[in-house]
């Protein structure tokens, strides 16, 4: 009985040496250039040429649409959002959806919606992930009313254009 109460003693005496080690590297992966790619932080990974460069009307995507509908969803002036400064970090003007978001409005049948080739693979950080169940989703950049946004490939029923093979993996 002794035996165990030395061990308890033992593992006791190294908890607080074992919790130091591990907030040490949390904080160094934290630091690290791996952890703001994706793992502990959400990110938008850039993949050029990876779809047709076309120019497509809104009435053209809204057939496959799953609301039928496309809400062009704009940064708000002062927003500070994670989605809004990272859609600005970008250089983007906001994201296309089949449902609105934040300050949207609908687009109008005749808006083309001018493809640019370019798909973005968002991976959400593992807060996101954890706690707010998000996943991994592609989006296309595009050019629509003067403005560069990105288009959410998982507002379809089908993609409306392929996506290269290395950004679906």
């Amino acid at each position: 009985m002794c035996t165990h109460l030395k061990n308890l003693n033992s593992v006791m005496e190294r908890a607080p040496i074992q919790r130091t080690l591990l907030l040490l590297i949390f904080v160094l992966l934290l630091m690290s250039g791996k952890a703001q790619a994706g793992f502990f932080f959400s990110d938008y990974r850039p993949f050029e040429i990876c779809t047709t460069a076309m120019v497509i009307t809104a009435e053209k995507l809204k057939e496959d649409s799953k609301s039928s509908e496309l809400h062009y969803n704009r940064i708000r002036p002062g927003g500070d959002s994670t989605d809004e400064r990272m859609l600005r970090r970008l250089g983007m003007s906001g994201a296309i959806f089949a449902t609105p978001i934040f300050e949207p409005f609908i687009l109008s049948d005749d808006t083309p919606v001018r493809f640019t080739g370019t798909v973005y693979k968002y991976r959400p950080g593992m807060l996101h992930r954890v706690l707010g169940g998000s996943r991994e989703q592609i989006f296309y950049e595009v050019e629509l009313l003067g403005e560069m946004a990105l288009l959410h490939a998982g507002s379809f029923r089908e993609p409306p254009l392929p996506i290269c093979d290395e950004a679906m993996q």
